[in-house]
């Protein structure tokens, strides 16, 4: 189901701060994180229901995740 359509924060990612630990994708629980060969390849936003696991899970040495009022992707 696409649930993304009602969320009030989303998760930005910073590109230069992501080391890849895959701790966001593990951790989402709408699998709105996307991996590919090992590594962190977007997020889908029409599933991301805003809810932040992805941005409290980045290690706190990285914080590569933002989450940033509104529901329009960068």
């Amino acid at each position: 189901y696409i649930t993304g359509t009602w969320r009030s924060m989303r998760p930005v990612r910073d590109l230069s701060q992501c080391i890849h630990c895959l701790m966001c994708w593990i951790m989402c629980p709408d699998s709105a994180i996307q991996a590919k060969d090992g590594k962190i390849a977007g997020i889908d936003y029409r599933h991301c229901k805003g809810c932040g696991v992805c941005a409290f899970e980045c290690p706190p040495k990285v914080k590569a995740i933002e989450m940033v009022l509104g529901d329009q992707k960068k």
